[in-house]
């Protein structure tokens, strides 16, 4: 019996679709991630499992009942948990308050406070927190609150604890300390749940390095990204007209540190120079002090890769500056439609490495941007084809395995060799795939695919057209 089933669950606003037909399962003792791009509605996803908001349509199931609707309180009865993007504890209470609070609720609640403190103070240990019990929630650090937010949802001894996203700002150290909690946890008997924008399978490629024997990953990885920029641009732009003064912009997260030394290292093999090298913490709200530096320092170049919010701030404050690069990669912010709709002109001519764009002539592709467009009135977001590109090679290789044993289908997803809507995919003995990595560009508040030429929608806009000039 899965230990959660989620089925054809869907959600409305209005009328926005912002979860439509959504199905898993979780087996006990799992970590599952749920992945997905900005406003894809994996939060709504987690806040229709909790009882949070009533599902249009679809069930939930645990441990073979039927949960679907029951509102948060009756949830945390049956034995599920959940975290906050931002989190909710008491700001005016102390720590070893907040997770007492949460000790008199949930499955088998403390019988009375001395039982609750006690408690609370095992949970604090666990999460690293007992010599900040008697500290006020308010004047914990970012790292100390999310542990906090950890802690009350574990005190209400949960069988399912769902986590959203609690690792956003945490520096590397930070992560790889909770994700090593995380594996503790589960470890302890709790199946978990993970929304998380830090998805070091999906993006990092030092994780595949690490030993691991099913890891299967068909998107470009770093050293492509690192790569391809500069053999692109070289392919592109005469020498001599070339943007060869470069800005790295680095994040100080796992895939922000592994990208910008990998850019940084590439540079002077394709005769670029870094002539700025700044690092921001996630959530930044003054970037004036790296866009000044690049602009003195005559950067052509801009490589970084920025979560949304923080691109925004970012070209918002290049353009107050008067700072236009000639070329900028922006992995990861500008992929969402919202991109266009929020800076208008001034989000022209960023370019992305997605890993898939709508105008890739691979067999498929076409009839799956027709299907995403009469269904959600416009062309099919970047994600769209390597997330059904997975369905591809994950039903290639039930079939080819013949059986819906785990180790069976898993060595059958490693020998993939196949064509999908992303283009042919083969995956190496680290789990790596080797895929294509398109380049794509905003043009005119529309996802242009610039390269390869044989796959191109439009050509490659350079230089970029100075901000106060569009």
């Amino acid at each position: 019996m899965d230990f959660l089933a989620v089925e054809g669950l869907t959600k409305f606003f209005g009328g926005l679709a912002a979860v439509y037909q959504v199905g898993f399962t979780i087996q006990e003792g799992e970590i599952i991630g749920l992945i997905g791009p900005n406003g894809s509605g994996k939060t709504t996803v987690l806040n229709l499992i909790t009882g949070f908001l009533k599902p249009n349509a679809g069930r939930v199931t645990l441990a073979g009942k039927d949960v679907t609707g029951l509102p948060p309180h009756r949830m945390c009865q049956n034995g599920v948990a959940r975290t906050f993007q931002l989190t909710k504890s008491f700001p005016c209470c102390t720590v070893l308050q907040n997770v007492m609070i949460a000790r008199t609720y949930g499955r088998d609640p403390a019988p009375n406070l001395r039982v609750a403190a006690d408690e609370a103070m095992d949970i604090l240990g666990v999460v690293g927190l007992a010599d900040k019990a008697n500290f006020l929630a308010r004047d914990l650090t970012l790292m100390e609150r999310k542990m906090l937010e950890l802690a009350r949802a574990l005190a209400a001894r949960p069988r399912l604890l769902l986590l959203d996203e609690l690792m956003a700002g945490l520096n590397p150290a930070e992560t790889e300390e909770t994700m090593q909690l995380i594996r503790k946890i589960r470890d302890s008997g709790i199946t978990i749940l993970v929304v998380e924008h830090i998805v070091k399978a999906i993006c990092l490629y030092s994780i595949h390095q690490q030993g691991y024997r099913y890891l299967f990953s068909p998107f470009p990885k770093s050293p492509a990204q690192a790569r391809d920029v500069f053999e692109i641009l070289n392919a592109s732009i005469p020498e001599g007209e070339r943007p060869t003064k470069v800005a790295i912009f680095q994040e100080t997260t796992d895939w922000g540190i592994e990208l910008g030394n990998l850019w940084k290292e590439n540079a002077p093999k394709y005769g670029y120079q870094v002539v700025v090298y700044e690092t921001y913490t996630p959530r930044t709200e003054d970037m004036s002090a790296m866009i000044l530096k690049a602009k003195e320092a005559g950067a052509e170049t801009l490589l970084t890769v920025p979560a949304p919010p923080d691109g925004i701030t970012m070209v918002k404050q290049m353009v107050e500056l008067g700072w236009t690069p000639k070329f900028a990669l922006m992995i990861r912010a500008p992929e969402n439609v919202t991109w266009a709709e929020t800076l208008g002109k001034n989000g022209d001519y960023f370019t992305i490495f997605p890993g898939w764009h709508h105008a890739e002539n691979f067999p498929g592709v076409a009839e799956l941007n027709a299907k995403y467009q009469a269904q959600f009135g416009r062309p099919a977001d970047l994600l769209t084809g390597p997330a059904y590109a997975c369905v591809q090679i994950a039903a290639a290789a039930i079939e080819k395995a013949g059986t819906l044993d785990r180790e069976a289908i898993r060595d059958a997803i490693a020998a993939t060799n196949m064509t999908t809507v992303i283009g042919p995919v083969t995956f190496n003995t680290d789990g790596t795939g080797n895929v294509l990595n398109p380049l794509i560009q905003w043009q005119n508040g529309k996802q242009e695919l610039v390269w390869p030429p044989e796959h191109a929608s439009a050509k490659l806009v350079y230089p970029a057209p100075p901000f106060d000039k569009r």
